[in-house]
């Protein structure tokens, strides 16, 4: 071989050098896929949970919003009925006003409680700002003017404040909740609108406006309950939705158009107007909320509308992403609302992005440590094959002279070291060239795994038939066939139904069990409502199986919630 052959063979990438940067691309790659991987998943999960805490705070706004709309229209209907008892003159409002006092105090989600009559008087009690309670007579005096009196409690009773009687304009039969629900003839929930409160600031909220009919049945007014959106705002304060979120209510007009009516900062969506010298606050188009995110899922709800199940959208305002949900509230009264719920994903991500740092510092660490013993690995691999490469290159200049046995921990190492001096033994004894092959260094690495299972906190359940034993002594087999599959049909359905899983039958005996395979929330009160439900099932089918007494169904269940 020429020296230039000989150099060329000798230049390229050493087995060290080769091994080391294997390892290390193979183990960066590795960790690069397992952390994508792991991301992703994290995500997932994290949306999944984010989708089951909205669902439950949603729940609550609707449960919520619907006991205050509840309360009002029950207020409406009972002062409805008692004003309807005679007909009642103007000069009767004051006597009106002292019987809402009783009433207001009952409904504390009300902020007025009012009444309207056709002779054009109009009064009310109303709950201010600082909580008290203070009431309010108007009279119309002539066309376009009415002259108001102002009144407060002294334990209960009404008591006319002294200078200040004042005229004003309004005139309850010209107000759109009076026209409509004397229009309609029954109970009406107009629009949210701004509430006349001079010489207060004006501000929005809801009446439920109910005509009240004369004994002759004419109709000779209109009461309502309201209730302002600044105190529902309130309320939505005090929800903790995740961490960072808001809810907020959208009012859905019968037009199409969308309105923010409700939300924990109120400045979000009021704007202020100056009338008279008075500051006012009314309702912002969607256009003008001065949050982004809200505005940003006011204009999806908008555009793609809601339904009475969670729906979930991703908003981007101002650089920042967030997860939204919204879902229209089911209430009997005609308002088409919608409760959405913001949270911010950095917040929800926070903990997966933590994670993910420590996990990438671990594998940081480990890449670290990996290349370390791949590089003690590759030298102590590579040194030996040096020496056998120069023993190859000595056999091909026929320099059969004996050398030391390379020592080695690798016993193939050791093998071919031995292989190569019998070799040259063998040519020394034939001397005759004969061309030498080495192909050596096969290395593979892998991961043990261990198969596992998975511990769970469930809730078990169960049942057995009381003297079940004397019972089938005493029952012919096919009445015993078909007593006991009623009995199970029975109470199976009702398992299944509150989201448990029954798992067997062991003679009399139903054995179910709420948290697998499918997770439950509230699992342990989902299987008292399934044994509830069970226990009312059953009752009915013994009534159904009874033959006189003979055969009582009396069945007992038993509860219990573990890690399994």
């Amino acid at each position: 071989m020429t020296p230039d052959e000989r150099k060329k063979r000798n230049t390229g990438v050493s087995f060290r050098s080769a091994l080391l940067v294997s390892v290390v691309a193979i183990l960066l790659a590795a960790v690069g896929v397992l952390g994508i991987v792991s991301y992703a998943n994290a995500r997932s999960i994290v949306d999944d949970l984010a989708y089951q805490a909205l669902d439950q705070t949603a729940a609550r706004v609707h449960d919520r919003l619907r006991d205050v709309l509840d309360s009002a229209s029950h207020a409406g209907n009972i002062q409805a009925q008692k004003l309807a008892r005679k007909r009642w003159t103007l000069d009767e409002l004051p006597t009106l006003v002292q019987g809402f006092h009783d009433a207001i105090i009952m409904n504390p989600a009300l902020s007025y409680i009012s009444v309207g009559l056709e002779a054009g008087g109009y009064g009310h009690v109303y709950r201010t700002s600082s909580g008290e309670l203070e009431g309010r007579v108007q009279l119309v005096t002539g066309p376009g003017t009415s002259e108001r009196l102002e009144y407060d409690f002294v334990d209960g009773a009404i008591r006319e404040l002294k200078d200040n009687r004042t005229q004003d304009t309004y005139d309850p039969r010209k107000r759109g909740w009076y026209k409509r629900a004397k229009a309609n003839g029954i109970q009406t929930w107009p629009p949210v609108y701004l509430f006349i409160n001079k010489p207060n600031p004006d501000y929005p909220g809801l009446t439920c406006a109910t005509p009240i009919r004369d004994p002759a049945g004419e109709i000779q007014g209109v009461t309502t309950a309201d209730f302002d959106l600044i105190a529902l705002g309130r309320f939505l304060a005090e929800l903790h939705v995740l961490k960072g979120g808001v809810a907020f209510v959208v009012e859905v007009g019968t037009d199409g158009a969308h309105r923010v009516i409700a939300h924990p900062d109120s400045s979000t969506i009021l704007g202020r107007f100056e009338v008279d010298g008075v500051v006012n606050e009314d309702i912002l188009p969607i256009e003008e909320i001065r949050d982004s995110s809200v505005r940003g899922l006011a204009e999806i709800l908008r555009r793609k509308g809601a339904g009475v199940s969670l729906q979930v959208a991703d908003v981007e305002a101002d650089g920042e992403h967030f997860l939204g949900a919204y879902a229209r509230l089911e209430t009997t009264h005609g308002l088409n609302w919608v409760v959405a719920l913001l949270v911010p994903r950095a917040a929800l991500m926070a903990p997966v992005e933590q994670s993910s740092r420590r996990s990438l510092y671990i594998g940081l660490i480990s890449l670290a440590l990996a290349g370390l013993l791949a590089w003690l690995l590759a030298r102590r691999i590579a040194k030996p094959l040096e020496l056998l490469a120069l023993d190859t290159e000595a056999i091909a200049r026929f320099e059969l002279g004996a050398r030391a046995q390379t020592e080695s921990r690798f016993t193939e190492l050791r093998r071919l070291s031995g292989a190569m001096e019998e070799m040259k033994s063998g040519l020394r004894s034939f001397r005759r060239y004969v061309p030498a092959d080495l192909v050596r260094g096969v290395l593979e690495s892998g991961e043990e795994v261990s198969l596992g299972g998975e511990r769970r906190e469930l809730t078990v359940c169960f049942t057995d038939i009381q003297d079940f034993t004397r019972i089938s002594e005493q029952m012919s087999p096919e009445l015993l066939v078909e007593w006991l599959g009623a009995y199970f049909e029975v109470v199976s359905a009702a398992f299944a139904a509150s989201g448990g899983t029954v798992d067997k039958y062991i003679g009399d005996s139903v054995m179910a069990f709420w948290g697998a395979p499918k997770r439950v929330a509230n699992k342990a009160a989902q299987a008292c409502l399934g044994a509830l439900a069970a226990r009312d099932a059953l009752q009915e089918l013994a009534e159904k199986l009874d033959d006189g007494g003979d055969h009582p169904l009396h069945v007992r269940f038993g509860l219990g919630t573990g890690q399994l």
